[in-house]
């Protein structure tokens, strides 16, 4: 992980939180060794096949994905794990992520038994909290001290007293709960009663003064939760919309399969499916047979298409005796 200070002001390392792709995936090597894994081994990159790693655990072999992403994986990583296992000739399938899947990859996951992982990463926390920590922990030690002079006369210092225990419970909740929101939200309130009464009173000025500047560390780090928080539901939102559509899209290759078959009236084998800007399907399809009758499929297609309303057109092509393209496009 590089950070870069220069001219950026040390509260605004709370935001640099991230690992890199290639960081992770030798972290989670790393892992699978201390799991028990034997002869794990990164894959070249550029040709990984959709698999990252390669180990053994008891004579099993195994292959994993590595997704370090920041909204749920979908369902291309588990396609890419499953692909991947076959063409390594591996017996065992699994994606890794330091976050969670969507239900459409979870499902796949069990169709295909592709083994997921969920939440499998570093505690990525400890940089930024820190930041966080070290001041509250350091003004918690400073109050005290405060504490313990003014308990000497506690008779006299009664809201001194009271204002310190604000200032207090805010150290406590950043030193314990500076990962949760709840407890930011909390401690930034407190630090703002702390540093309100902290200036009325001279002997409290100097701790209003680092409670103030711990508040604004609460409030950029709020900010920066909030904003986390939208753009992770943003972007589950959106994999769950890709998985929604690449289901439908797989539907409706699989409906026009049987349609094909059903007029060919013989086995039909998709060999490759595509689509282009304008949602239009381009199918490469192989039969057993011949294609004699694929003037007359394209016909019946499009007549009954015409039949039950549908705004498409089928068009066939031959490519060779037994390969041929069904292309889906809709009228107008």
């Amino acid at each position: 992980m590089k950070i870069r200070p220069e001219g950026i002001p040390v509260f605004f390392f709370v935001i640099i939180l991230h690992m890199t792709g290639t960081e992770y995936e030798r972290w989670c090597a790393e892992e699978l060794k201390k799991l028990g894994f034997r002869n794990v081994r990164v894959t070249k990159a550029s040709h990984d096949q959709g698999i990252d790693l390669v180990a053994e655990d008891r004579g099993i072999r195994w292959g994993f994905q590595c997704k370090y992403y920041s909204a749920p994986v979908g369902n291309d990583a588990v396609q890419q794990a499953y692909a991947g296992m076959t063409c390594y000739g591996l017996d065992r399938a699994a994606v890794l992520t330091n976050g969670t899947f969507t239900s459409s990859a979870k499902q796949l996951a069990e169709q295909t038994e592709v083994e997921l992982w969920d939440h499998f990463a570093p505690a990525e926390t400890s940089r930024a909290s820190w930041i966080l920590r070290l001041p509250a922990l350091l003004l918690l030690i400073y109050c005290l001290y405060l504490f313990f002079q003014l308990m000497k006369d506690p008779g006299s210092a009664e809201k001194e007293m009271t204002v310190l225990a604000f200032g207090a419970i805010a150290c406590v909740s950043l030193v314990f709960g500076a990962e949760h929101i709840g407890a930011l939200v909390f401690a930034a309130l407190c630090s703002l009663v702390f540093t309100a009464g902290g200036f009325l009173v001279p002997l409290l000025k100097p701790a209003a003064v680092c409670c103030a500047f711990l508040m604004i560390l609460c409030a950029i780090r709020i900010v920066v939760f909030t904003r986390k928080r939208l753009e992770k539901n943003s972007l589950a939102q959106k994999e769950e919309l890709k998985d929604l559509i690449e289901e439908t899209r797989a539907s409706l290759a699989n409906e026009v399969r049987i349609l094909l078959e059903d007029n060919l009236r013989q086995s039909v084998r998709v060999i490759q499916t595509d689509f282009d800007r304008n949602d239009n399907m381009h199918m490469t399809c192989r039969v057993r047979g011949s294609l004699d009758d694929l003037a007359v499929c394209e016909y019946a297609l499009n007549q009954q298409a015409e039949f039950e309303k549908a705004p498409v057109r089928f068009s066939l092509a031959r490519m060779d005796e037994k390969t041929f393209t069904v292309s889906l496009a809709k009228k107008g």
